[in-house]
């Protein structure tokens, strides 16, 4: 699929192993869907399997992580959950 607008598309139960998303943007002006204060309802993936998952070259401003899995998350090579044992 190509220049598709899913936007507040509700998808659910679906397989999506080898699925890859690529260059996943807001509207831009002119779009019809635009807002010129940048306030859009947020991505949300909620019980989902994302194993061996992987995040590249995104934007991940104000993402939120909440009452999830962690093990085995890397960010850069770091793992997540021993920069939060260290912290505690």
């Amino acid at each position: 699929m190509k220049h598709a607008n899913f936007s507040n598309a509700v998808i659910d139960h679906v397989h999506l192993f080898g699925t890859e998303f690529h260059n996943v943007v807001l509207p831009q002006e002119g779009d019809p869907n635009f807002k010129s204060d940048g306030q859009y309802k947020p991505v949300r993936f909620e019980n989902c399997e994302l194993t061996n998952g992987q995040v590249v070259n995104c934007n991940l401003t104000n993402m939120e992580i909440t009452n999830c899995d962690i093990n085995g998350l890397k960010i850069n090579g770091v793992l997540i959950k021993d920069l939060i044992e260290q912290k505690s």
